[in-house]
Order: C-alpha cells, then structure tokens, then sequence
C-alpha cells in the first residue's frame, strides 16, 4: 500500500514539474561566427518552431563576417523575440557564451550552435517536458544511447545552476563541454544525466577541424587538452551514468 501511495506522489510530483515547466520561460543561447549558410539555415528552422513553444533568442556574435552580420541584424529586425550581441572580435566560443549568460533573463537557458537544424517544431516542448528540478543536466543528441558518453552542443539548463557553474573560458576550442559535465555533477552531487533521442540534426560536428584553419587550431586544442589534464587527469568522455528518453 505504502509503495503504491509513493508511486502515486511522485507521478503526481512530475505532473507538477512538467505543468510548471511548460508555463516558464527560455531563451536560446547561440554563438555565431562566420558561416553565413548554415546559419541562414539554423535561424530559419527555428523561426519555424516557435508556435510549439515560446521562447527568446538571445544570438552574441564573435565578430563575424560582413554577410553573418547581415543575417542576424535582418532576423533581428523581423522578430522582436531576438537579441542580437556583436562584439568587435573573436573571443572564442566559450567567452562568448558567457558574455551570453551574463544577459539571459528567463529561468531557462538552452545552449545551441549554429550548426544545427530542427525540423521537430515540438523539439523544446519535448525537452522542457522531461526537465527536472534544477539538479540534473539534459543533453540533447542526435543518436543517444545509455551509456556514458555526452556532448555539449546542446543542452537544458535551468538559468540559475547555469551561472553557479559557470564556464571556465581558460578552454578556447574543445573539453569545455567535458569539464562543464563533470563541474556540475562535482557540484550538485551523483546525479543522472539525460539525453533526448534525436529531436534536432547536427550537420557539421567539429566543422571548424575539417576546413582551412585546422593547420591553426591543432596546437590549441592541444592546449586545452593540457588544461583539462591538469584539472581531471586523462582527457576522455567524463564517465557519468547517462540515460536516454
């Protein structure tokens, strides 16, 4: 009777979350450089998803070129819910993003690039739906499995856990994602990480690695490789109990 009573509280308890959760607020953090078609194409598919569920966009640009530029202030212009940040140079992706968090107003944050598309207009109503209570991180992936590998180009966070964390910009091109993971699990204890089964496409993982400036980049993501050594040791997929849904 007792086991009965608690299953009864805690779908009860995950209605409640999943109400609340539907009724709040997100803002859609986006670090933009460069690559003005598949940007084009990222903000379009958006736009498109907004009916299934609200939420801002909040786009901080890494100084771009003239044609990025072009785009965003032109989707600005059309869509009230967008903000668009410009800096004057690259800061790199991660310094970036915290300029971002810094302006991010609503309880929820979703990190997303600019490299990806979402044709499942129900893709944030969805990952909204299955968020917990602020203790537990959702990564969204195109294939998950349960297992124990993540990635960080897209995930659900409640705003504030988000800045008590934090990102540690000492990262410039890779392991931030890594060292983000296993930060939060650190501070908010042994807790499962989830990821969604597929509700947006990833076209171009690690897109910057297969064009010119891989000759220039190689040496510093050696570099960051060094930095997450010396704070994590062996430089791997962090090893957390990861469930899919």
């Amino acid at each position: 009777m007792l086991h009965h009573i608690r299953e009864i509280t805690d779908r009860l308890a995950h209605a409640g979350a999943r109400s609340r959760n539907l009724a709040r607020e997100v803002t859609l953090l986006l670090v933009s450089y460069n690559y003005p078609d598949l940007l084009a194409r990222c903000l379009e598919t958006l736009a498109a998803t907004r009916d299934a569920f609200p939420f801002r966009l909040l786009v901080v640009d890494n100084g771009s070129i003239p044609e990025t530029l072009a785009i965003l202030r032109e989707y600005a212009m059309r869509h009230r819910w967008v903000r668009v940040l410009f800096l004057s140079e690259n800061r790199n992706l991660v310094a970036a993003t915290k300029v971002g968090l810094a302006e991010v107003e609503t309880p929820y944050t979703c990190v997303i690039h600019e490299d990806m598309t979402f044709p499942n207009k129900e893709w944030l109503r969805h990952m909204m739906a299955h968020y917990g209570d602020g203790t537990v991180l959702f990564i969204n992936q195109v294939h998950p499995v349960d297992g124990n590998r993540i990635y960080g180009f897209c995930f659900l966070i409640d705003t504030n856990t988000f800045r008590v964390i934090g990102v540690n910009d000492r990262y410039v091109l890779c392991c931030e994602d890594w060292d983000f993971m296993n930060r939060i699990v650190a501070a908010k204890g042994k807790r499962v990480l989830r990821q969604s089964r597929g509700p947006f496409v990833h076209h171009r993982s690690s897109y910057i690695r297969l064009e010119k400036e891989w000759g220039t980049t190689r040496s510093i993501e050696e570099r960051d490789r060094e930095t997450y050594r010396s704070i994590w040791g062996e430089c791997r997929f962090p090893r957390h109990r990861i469930h899919g849904f």
